[in-house]
């Protein structure tokens, strides 16, 4: 009875899952965004004939039910879509029950554990480790990335402190904004240093006014 009652967008996202490489990207897609935004998946049930209360706990539970994400090769594929798709809440929730705890392999034994199949890059710029970090260590930047004030995951990281600009990196808008004033023309040089000398001491400012215009003579 369930089976005929599946939205479309749940169907295909179902034969997806378990077929990856044949089905269209674009189409799944778009259908994941329609089953994200409108939630038919309200509609489904889990084991226990309760209707499922969150996504994740739908995306993560097996078929025909759930969307049956249970791998890392499927996983990867929602992630990416998800993703683009800005739906990074969606991806966020289904990340921090699957990810594996950092450090070597380990023998899984609780039952809770064995949802945890997903292994993420060690990469400190990598996009899921990233996305764990503001989740666990900083939710207001989470929440403010998930908001869409931030535009990718690795801007709300790096707001939030962890990613570290190098010195070398820090320095480059400088020599360029430095690259740039050079080839400016000499009149052009000084009437910007005026420009910028007006919140300046009266004193100081009548020095280097007097400097500049003498260069310009």
């Amino acid at each position: 009875m369930w089976k005929s009652k599946r939205p479309q967008a749940i169907r295909d996202l179902q034969k997806a899952v378990k077929n990856i490489a044949t089905f269209d990207r674009a189409v799944t897609r778009i259908r994941l965004r329609s089953v994200v935004d409108e939630e038919p998946w309200r509609r489904c049930r889990d084991a226990r004939g309760q209707p499922f209360q969150e996504f994740d706990e739908w995306a993560l539970a097996s078929q025909p039910t759930g969307l049956g994400i249970d791998c890392q090769e499927n996983a990867e594929y929602f992630r990416d879509l998800l993703v683009e798709n800005g739906d990074l809440r969606a991806w966020g929730s289904i990340l921090a029950r699957i990810a594996r705890p950092p450090g070597r392999p380990r023998i899984l034994v609780q039952d809770e554990d064995m949802t945890r199949f997903y292994r993420t890059t060690t990469a400190t710029t990598g996009i899921d480790r990233m996305l764990l970090r503001l989740i666990r260590e900083w939710p207001e930047y989470y929440e403010r990335l998930c908001a869409g004030e931030f535009g990718t995951i690795r801007q709300a990281a790096s707001a939030a402190g962890l990613i570290k600009t190098s010195a070398k990196n820090a320095w480059r808008p400088l020599r360029a904004a430095k690259e740039a004033f050079a080839a400016w023309p000499t009149p052009d040089k000084i009437a910007f240093l005026k420009e910028l000398l007006t919140g300046v001491e009266d004193n100081v400012r009548s020095a280097l006014l007097e400097i500049l215009n003498s260069k310009k003579n």
